[in-house]
């Protein structure tokens, strides 16, 4: 299987490397918030065949996850191209996702890179 890391940027908020504890919107909450992202593909996603539609149908997974468990519609702006280079590990990757690409115009966010992933940090 493909490593994916969704790392959601926020332009007001930043990122928490921390797991997060999130709990199920209340069920009388009908209002469904849209978030806008960008997904940022690195150069070993986009060579793999189909890149574009997995990442665009995973997005949509969630989202459909999301929208169900807390109201919350992701919508895919667009999709950027973006280059890791060797392995480094994740929080770096993180760190040089929120440095390299901004989320403008979209709300965050959301990066794929491919199974380079060091461990250390």
């Amino acid at each position: 299987m493909l490593g994916f890391l969704v790392a959601i940027t926020v332009r007001t908020g930043g990122l928490d490397p921390r797991p997060a504890h999130a709990q199920p919107a209340p069920a009388q909450s009908s209002q469904v918030r849209i978030v806008t992202v960008r997904a940022v593909a690195d150069e070993l996603y986009r060579a793999q065949p189909g890149w574009n539609a997995m990442l665009r149908r995973t997005i949509q997974t969630v989202s459909d996850i999301y929208e169900r468990q807390f109201q919350i519609r992701l919508v895919l702006h667009d999709v950027v191209p973006w280059t890791i280079g060797q392995a480094i590990p994740i929080p770096r990757i993180l760190g040089r996702v929120r440095a390299e690409v901004a989320p403008d115009p979209a709300d965050g966010s959301i990066a794929a890179p491919r199974a380079r992933m060091s461990g250390s940090a």
